[in-house]
């Protein structure tokens, strides 16, 4: 009895093997049947909307610098050679943006500039889903980390394959950039009776920054408008400050 029993349970592992090896044949004919050059296209895709990708990010990259962080300008701005910039400080409120604010900008701007280079309009075999786009983007000290969720369909023939999540990394200072005007805010907040130009310039030459202060004034009130750069760095950094009128005098 033993040994029919034996013999059974050889029976079964032998059939669980010949059904496991007849499953793999399939899903490995399946995944190889795909013509070679339909592969050479989706490598070719996936490579077009990462240099897109990069593109954009680098883009919005300048374009929040120059805006204090923003994409979508904040209600409290001004505009200053054509630009958009922030006000970090109006008398004694900080209105400085945080890194999450900067993440979410940065992100914005990406969703709205890939608009601009990703085009498969002419390939009727391509189909993007722009409503499904998504961005996730965070900062580190010495970089930018971005994900992209755009779901895009590739046919040819009976085959179909789907690109999705895209990812890049870019070595970027832009986190320094914010880090630095945040010092000149929390320096200058504490300080409601005086505006010391000079310090805030001798402060930047030690982390090796430039430091562009243009004042403008006005019965109203008195601006600063501050433009922080870096030699080898692409990035503009600006920000303002306002006290309106008879805030430095009252304090």
């Amino acid at each position: 009895m033993t040994k029919k029993k034996g013999q059974v349970t050889i029976f079964i592992i032998i059939a669980l093997v010949i059904v496991a090896g007849v499953g793999l044949y399939f899903i490995l004919v399946n995944d190889f049947s795909k013509d070679p050059s339909f592969e050479v296209e989706i490598s070719s895709i996936h490579e077009e909307v990462i240099d897109c990708f990069e593109q954009s990010l680098e883009r919005v990259l300048i374009i929040n610098s120059l805006q204090g962080g923003y994409y979508n300008l904040a209600k409290n701005s001004l505009v200053y050679n054509d630009v958009l910039v922030p006000y970090y400080l109006i008398d004694k409120k900080i209105l400085a943006p945080s890194k999450e604010t900067l993440e979410k900008q940065i992100s914005l701007g990406i969703k709205e500039e890939i608009k601009y280079c990703i085009d498969f309009s002419q390939n009727l075999n391509i189909n993007v889903d722009f409503e499904k786009l998504d961005v996730e983007t965070n900062i580190e000290s010495n970089k930018v980390y971005s994900n992209l969720n755009l779901p895009i369909n590739i046919s040819k023939g009976e085959d179909s394959y789907l690109l999705k999540d895209f990812e890049i990394t870019k070595k970027s200072s832009y986190l320094s950039f914010y880090e630095f005007a945040n010092k000149i805010v929390l320096n200058q907040s504490g300080k409601t009776d005086e505006i010391c130009l000079s310090c805030l310039e001798k402060n930047a030459e030690k982390f090796e920054y430039d430091l562009l202060i243009e004042s403008l004034i006005s019965e109203e009130s008195y601006v600063l408008v501050h433009t922080i750069s870096k030699e080898n760095e692409l990035y503009y950094f600006a920000f303002a400050f306002k006290f309106n009128e008879g805030y430095l005098d009252e304090n």
